[in-house]
């Protein structure tokens, strides 16, 4: 009768332990999957920039570059990645040049300067150096559209890409301020695509962005 009334037992406990083991294992992966969710931050960043160097995609001057991104931040022990998407438009800065020579009231020929907008789809690596400051470098690829100039009447969209790094300070625990460097392209086609273009930018970065306007909604 005793090993009977044991396997009864068993059977009759057999379901309430099972529960009480998969209960424990469903908070096991919650937590370690609630974790780094919970670590990850949605940000807004606001960019100016200007190219600098020669370069025969403007010969009348520096372009300068107004940008908008957004993205999430993904903590890692060895350093935050960022995922973002990332507007740009780059203009000529400036009235066209006169040429030496030039009369008053003639009309000058425009330099072969054009303006530019890409969209691309950013990955960068965060590493931090001290509590405020920090190091990244990283890159991205998409697609832009150069409008025509006086001496190039044919718009030509293509690839664009870009790499560069920076240096970012954080202000507070949702500002961050960004010194950076960028070299960038659109390769378009036909044989008059120019070269890359090497340009300095200034951003802040504001993490969370709609953190306040969440919490007056959910009142």
């Amino acid at each position: 009768m005793r090993p009977l009334a044991a396997a009864i037992a068993l059977v009759v406990t057999a379901p309430a332990n099972a529960a009480g083991l998969r209960d424990a294992t469903v908070a096991v992966d919650a937590d370690r999957q609630d974790r780094p969710i919970a670590a990850r931050r949605m940000y807004a960043t606001a960019m100016i920039g200007s190219t600098v160097g020669e370069s025969p995609a403007r010969a009348g001057g520096p372009l300068v570059a107004g940008q908008g991104a957004c993205g999430v931040t993904v903590p890692r022990s060895s350093g935050d990645v960022r995922l973002e998407l990332e507007a740009r438009r780059r203009q000529p800065l400036g009235s066209e040049p006169r040429p030496s020579g030039a009369q008053a009231g003639t009309e000058a020929p425009s330099p072969p300067r054009a303006e530019e907008w890409t969209t691309m789809v950013n990955v960068w690596r965060d590493l931090p150096l001290t509590q405020h400051l920090g190091v990244y470098a990283g890159g991205g690829i998409g697609v832009g559209i150069r409008r025509p100039t006086a001496t190039d009447t044919a718009p030509r969209a293509g690839l664009g890409w870009q790499t560069g790094g920076g240096v970012t300070y954080a202000g507070t625990d949702r500002v961050t301020f960004d010194v950076g460097y960028r070299f960038s392209g659109l390769e378009g086609s036909g044989p008059r695509t120019p070269a890359g273009e090497n340009e300095l930018l200034f951003a802040i970065r504001i993490d969370e962005p709609f953190r306040g306007l969440w919490r007056d909604t959910g009142r």
